[in-house]
């Protein structure tokens, strides 16, 4: 529509505000959608990283009764309740802990790698208990179960081959 600006000067005006609100509004609908798209938190970024048997409790997740009681996170890892105390007989003292790749190290240290090599023996230490051992170093927990899962694990690996 071409309007007259001599005759109708206050149309002119309308049109142009109408046109400098509409700017203004996109102008807001631009800076609020840049601001919920880069201010949009990731769903990784809230999770919560469980190290130790406390954090695991601590976040809310299931506990096994017995002794050590467990904890498995969402992810599977299992952890294991040692008091802080010293061991009477190596002076050791402190919480055992599993790791490498397929959760086959037991040891004294968080984070333990291994060199990510599977093994079907593996799979049987899921069950098992990483724990200090008389010798107060962290160990599996020998059991008639464990040792004949870790035997019938090698039979069937060796009847692969």
């Amino acid at each position: 529509m071409i309007q007259d600006t001599n005759n109708n000067p206050s149309g002119y005006r309308g049109t142009r505000n109408q046109i400098l609100m509409i700017a203004i509004g996109l102008i807001l609908l631009i800076i609020t959608s840049s601001f919920l798209i880069f201010n949009k938190k990731d769903s990784h970024s809230n999770k919560i990283v469980v190290t130790n048997f406390e954090e695991c409790k601590n976040a809310g997740y299931g506990i096994t009764e017995g002794h050590p009681s467990k904890c498995y996170d969402a992810e599977g890892n299992k952890f294991l309740e040692f008091p802080e105390t010293t061991d009477s007989t190596s002076g050791t003292k402190g919480s055992c802990y599993t790791g490498g790749c397929s959760n086959e190290v037991c040891s004294d240290h968080k984070g333990v790698v291994s060199n990510c090599i599977y093994k079907e023996e593996f799979g049987c230490y899921r069950a098992a208990s990483c724990e200090r051992q008389s010798d107060g170093k962290c160990g599996w927990t020998e059991t008639p179960v464990l040792r004949e899962c870790i035997n019938t694990s090698i039979k069937f690996s060796e009847n692969l081959q």
